[in-house]
């Protein structure tokens, strides 16, 4: 079988609850986003940092690396 990779909105998805993680809310953010069925994008995922009470700034930080 071949390797497979993800979809960018997947590969965003996964970033971004690995940058929630480093704030110590990685279950926290990852089960927010897989309970909304939604098109991913940069803003949403800073909007679901934002209603967690993450540092904003930092997690997008985080996810650009």
């Amino acid at each position: 079988m071949g390797r497979r990779s993800l979809g960018e909105a997947s590969e965003l998805a996964a970033r971004a609850a690995i940058a929630a993680g480093a704030q110590g809310a990685y279950v926290t953010f990852h089960d927010l986003l897989v309970s909304r069925p939604v098109v991913v994008s940069v803003p949403y995922l800073q909007g679901l940092a934002g209603e967690l009470g993450l540092d904003v700034a930092q997690f997008t930080a985080d996810l650009i690396i």
